[in-house]
């Protein structure tokens, strides 16, 4: 089955730890065949023109907690006029990125990831030690290493004719060692180092090759000649740790980035030229700018991004003293010392910008920089720099330059060379509670859907993250990411579901039931009575929509007539009458509890249809959801059985019409409503049964009598209430017919 589309995971790491972060090259542009192969993409569709002057740049990143490593496009298009983002008088725009390739290893999870210089072959490090490489085109693994180290691969650096793979990490005895790409042998083991060792790289032009580390022993270590390689010499001017160390492309510089700040090194007398103090906290990330002279950039846990510049400065320095012999006026003879100087070229060090996070234009609300808004990690082309931040945002930003500065310096009195360009969202967490919307409009015949997820922050902080994003299934594109702010429950969302395609409810660890709105994408706020929120004095886990119905106050046929007449006496100017039409919808939903018991909660809304010449529809939820709470009815599971207490797993319900179809607006039919809820204790699932009349009553009890250890995990009904689908821990799926749900022999029986 082919992925339509990916909603994509982002970088996710521990606080304090580096994001591992890489662009393939500058100049990867990607065939029509490339996009065809990929996992995550439409073959017929492409979704890069790779005709004209699109370029398209690569970014590789490693998501620790999934355990994937992920390459991603980030295409830039230098023609004017065209594009999302466009500023005025500038001719750069962009285009949506998208997910290309992802990759996981066969038993553990990926903890590192390293292109090779041409960008062809990609070589990903395990938590196992354990090294594969594969092919950035379409994720097929080529080799994989076992063992390389006896810990976690923290780094991988490939040599410059990619023949050779550093790899450094965690260990007992070898924290780096040097091995073939094609076979994987150890060519020697990298000696000196007394701590676990983070970061790695190396000459990118060619020989004499060398290795520069960076470990936990805050030193920094030099090798040449290799493979194998010697250690040269071994520098500590770092008081902390070490997270990164990066060469430039001409092999004359060397960057540290470690807790206490970043240091600038010379490879040739490697000696420390240049040394930047961290203020705020520690700098996690640094990359050089391809294709510049000597421009590099920084991120870290004070929440910006830093273009920083190596340049030479032309200085004066004193070398001794000349004597000179002079005669006065008065024939007297003064010896005159003159100091002799002589110019010196030294490096120097510069900030060029800063980009704080949450000051540009952004796809959410600008607000101050929070904890989520430290960053991790870096990596950047020839002028753009994606920064990937600690709550999984990746902020794209374009490096202007001198032109550009100045047009920018006029436009908004102010010179800079960072300039925002988006913002990418996604999950930095496994999801919890997903559920979709159809938001396709009656018009026309491309289907829509709204879906939203949920996940939480990070381990230490409960609240969750819901993002809301459009899915077109004919063009498999992902569209319109944003996240949900206003609010938001405070804990973890466990469940969501939509109510006939108009709200979202919601239940989490809060012990609530709450309510969304589509259009807004927000939650209804709960005042002091809990108007818009339900509590239970249980945790809640599982909902479901038992039963739905529309009540029209005006049909369509009487508003079509009304519209052609309203038309007609506003014929002169042409103006178009939108007409307004106002259904209550009233929808009962299925929460079960984990202590035995489910309630049901039936709510009232109004929405509000804005119906413009007929053919575009604009829904709209009027005053939110009413809760009926007194006709909350519970059903009580624990009744039917000799336990004191069951504990549930989850719940479902569906709705049967006289007709053997399903209908949501026809008031006037018997409908029965079948309800079935998953044991945790045993293979068992109690199905419950009201009738139009109201009354509910227990109706079946379904066990499997060869199974007793296991657990029910999910249950579902068939649309048409004739099936069961029941999975359990045993990884298996049970499908009930409709005779041994209802527990009676009818016509049913006989379809079956």
């Amino acid at each position: 089955m082919e992925a339509s589309g990916v909603l994509p995971p982002t970088q996710t790491t521990k606080r304090g730890e580096r994001a591992h972060v890489h662009f393939l090259t500058t100049n990867f542009t990607p065939t029509t065949d490339v996009l065809n192969t990929t996992t995550t993409t439409n073959a017929t569709t492409p979704r890069i023109n790779t005709s004209g002057t699109n370029r398209v740049c690569v970014c590789c990143y490693a998501n620790e907690k999934a355990g994937k490593a992920i390459l991603r496009e980030i295409a830039t298009t230098t023609s004017r006029g065209e594009g999302r983002t466009t500023r005025k008088g500038g001719g750069r725009t962009t285009t949506t990125s998208s997910v290309v390739v992802v990759v996981e290893h066969a038993h553990r999870k990926v903890t590192c990831v390293r292109p090779r210089e041409d960008g062809a072959v990609v070589a990903s490090g395990g938590a196992d030690g354990s090294v594969e490489t594969w092919c950035a085109k379409t994720g097929i693994t080529k080799r994989r290493f076992e063992k390389v180290l006896s810990g976690a691969i923290r780094d991988i650096c490939w040599s410059f004719d990619g023949s050779k793979i550093a790899v450094v990490g965690e260990g007992k005895e070898a924290f780096a060692r040097v091995i073939h790409a094609e076979m994987g042998t150890t060519v020697k083991d990298v000696g000196g180092a007394t701590a676990w060792c983070k970061s790695a790289c190396g000459s990118r032009s060619g020989k004499p090759h060398r290795v520069v580390i960076g470990s936990d022993d805050f030193r920094v270590r030099f090798y040449k000649g290799g493979p194998p390689f010697q250690l040269e010499t071994t520098k500590q001017h770092h008081g902390k740790y070490i997270n990164e160390v990066r060469m430039s492309k001409d092999d004359k510089y060397v960057i540290s980035a470690a807790g206490d700040g970043i240091g600038v090194w010379d490879v040739e007398t490697m000696e420390l030229i240049g040394k930047v103090a961290a203020k705020d906290g520690s700098t996690y990330g640094v990359a050089w700018l391809d294709g510049s002279d000597h421009l590099f950039v920084s991120c870290g846990a004070d929440k910006t991004v830093k273009l920083w510049n190596v340049k030479d400065v032309v200085a004066e320095r004193e070398v001794g003293v000349d004597v000179e012999m002079m005669v006065t006026e008065e024939e007297t003879v003064r010896l005159v010392v003159k100091t002799r100087t002589e110019q010196v070229v030294t490096k120097r060090v510069t900030r060029e910008d800063t980009y704080t996070m949450g000051a540009g234009i952004t796809t959410t609300t600008t607000t101050k920089p929070s904890v989520d808004d430290m960053q991790i990690g870096v990596c950047a082309s020839d002028d753009t720099i994606v920064s990937f931040g600690l709550s999984g945002k990746m902020t794209v930003l374009d490096v202007l330059d001198a032109e550009e500065t100045e047009e920018m310096e006029e436009e908004e009195g102010k010179k800079t060379r960072l300039r925002f360009r988006e913002e990418i969202l996604g999950h930095s967490r496994p999801i919890t509670a997903m559920c979709s919307i159809d938001i396709s409009s009656s018009s026309s015949t491309t289907k829509r859907y709204q879906i939203w997820t949920a996940s939480i922050r990070r381990e230490d902080d409960p609240r969750p993250k819901i993002l809301v994003c459009d899915y077109v299934p004919e063009t498999k594109s992902i569209e319109n990411v944003e996240e949900v702010t206003k609010n938001c429950p405070q804990k973890k969302v466990t469940k969501m579901v939509s109510c006939s395609d108009d709200i979202v409810a919601a239940i989490g660890f809060d012990d609530s039931l709450r309510f969304a709105s589509i259009t807004d994408k927000t939650f209804w706020e709960s005042d002091d009575d809990d108007s818009c929120c339900v509590k239970f004095d249980q945790q809640p886990i599982d909902v479901c929509v038992a039963s739905s119905r529309s009540l029209q106050s005006k049909n369509d046929d009487v508003a079509a007539v009304e519209h052609e007449e309203e038309k007609e006496e506003k014929e002169e100017d042409s103006s178009t009458v939108p007409v307004s039409r106002v259904t209550t919808v009233q929808c009962e939903l299925l929460v079960t509890l984990a202590n035995g018991c489910a309630k049901l909660v039936p709510i009232e809304y109004e929405k509000s249809t804005s119906r413009d010449d007929f053919d575009d529809d604009i829904l709209d939820v009027v005053g939110g959801p009413k809760i009926l709470r007194d006709k909350i009815r519970q059903i009580d599971v624990t009744s039917t059985t000799k336990k004191k207490e069951v504990e549930l797993t989850c719940g479902c319900a569906v709705q049967i019409f006289n007709d053997g179809g399903k209908s949501a607006t026809m008031t006037s039919m018997t409908t029965t409503t079948l309800f079935a809820f998953g044991s945790a204790d045993k293979a068992v699932v109690h199905v419950f049964e009201r009738r139009n009349d109201g009354d509910i009553e227990h109706k079946q009890t379904l066990e499997r009598s060869n199974v007793t250890s296991c657990n029910i995990t999910c249950v579902a009904f068939s649309p048409d209430g004739k099936h069961l689908a029941i999975g359990d821990s045993n990884r298996e799926v049970i499908l009930w017919s409709s005779a041994d749900i209802r527990g009676d022999d009818d016509d049913d029986e006989e379809e079956e």
